[in-house]
């Protein structure tokens, strides 16, 4: 039986994307790309803005004392406490910066992408406060979703329009990316692979989107689950909840706000329990 999928935050977000649990406060932040929005979602499932700026957010990732590390345009800009910025990178190729997430010890990377989405233009980067942005995957075109296996031995990539995820072996003492290999290859399926959060089990969750479906994969690359949404315009996924036994969606409408009937619930927030824990969201620890 398919899970029973809650709308928690009825938001019309322009294009919500990066959902990142907080366990040290058990809340979930997420952002509005588009509305340069970025968002606190209370486990009361109260909504708020935090934080307002003029250039499309790509990501927000979470450092420590209410600290954030934002994508922000085409550079990485630290949000402190008090609501203050201050620019730790600008993108080496000067295209605007899109989804960032931590490995498990904590260090962060930040994909890119154009908007006339020129092949191969863009990277994958790691950044550090010593050397900045440093490429680790070149001849990237749209960077999306990200992440690591359990033991953290593999990294998952999913550059978008090729349609597939790469899992590279991956030095977690090191933080190192190695060899790659297609582990899967989405062929004609509806939508295109977006954002991604990876289970306990190992198990890759996946939302495909602008078909509002969600793709659980097993480790080996075959699809064990398919699951409708309630909106075509869903971009990204986090567990969360205490227990990490939730699983958060975040949706756009794409339209600036616009209501369109045939999709009521675009630019929603989603969530459902898909029975089984997942692993957490990483702070950034600063290296």
């Amino acid at each position: 039986m398919a899970p029973k999928i809650e709308v928690i935050a009825s938001t019309r977000a322009i294009l919500g994307e990066s959902p990142f649990w907080d366990s040290h406060r058990n809340c979930l932040w997420w952002v509005d790309i588009d509305g340069g929005r970025l968002h606190r979602l209370d486990d009361d499932y109260h909504d708020s803005v935090v934080f307002e700026a003029n250039e499309p957010l790509g990501s927000a990732i979470v450092k420590d004392n209410d600290t954030f590390i934002l994508a922000l345009g085409k550079g990485l800009i630290e949000l402190d406490s008090f609501r203050n910025t201050s620019e730790l990178a600008v993108s080496p190729s000067g295209d605007r910066l899109n989804d960032a997430k931590c490995d498990p010890r904590g260090r962060l990377y930040v994909g890119s992408l154009t908007y006339d989405r020129t092949p191969g233009a863009c990277a994958l980067y790691r950044f550090s406060p010593s050397e900045g942005l440093v490429p680790v995957i070149a001849g990237v075109t749209l960077s999306n979703g990200m992440g690591w296996s359990p033991t953290g031995e593999e990294m998952y990539f999913i550059d978008t329009p090729t349609r597939t995820i790469m899992a590279y072996h991956y030095d977690l003492e090191e933080g190192s990316i190695g060899e790659g290999r297609v582990l899967v290859d989405f062929g004609e399926a509806p939508g295109n692979p977006d954002g991604m959060a990876v289970d306990s089990t190992g198990c890759i969750w996946v939302v495909m989107a602008k078909a509002g479906f969600l793709r659980r994969i097993s480790p080996l690359g075959e699809t064990l689950e398919v699951i409708k949404l309630p909106t075509k315009f869903t971009t990204s996924c986090c567990f969360g909840g205490r227990d990490l036994d939730r699983l958060y969606i975040t949706s756009g409408t794409l339209k600036a706000g616009r209501p369109d009937p045939d999709e009521p619930f675009a630019g929603s927030i989603f969530a459902l329990d898909p029975g089984v824990k997942g692993l957490k969201s990483e702070f950034w620890t600063g290296i």
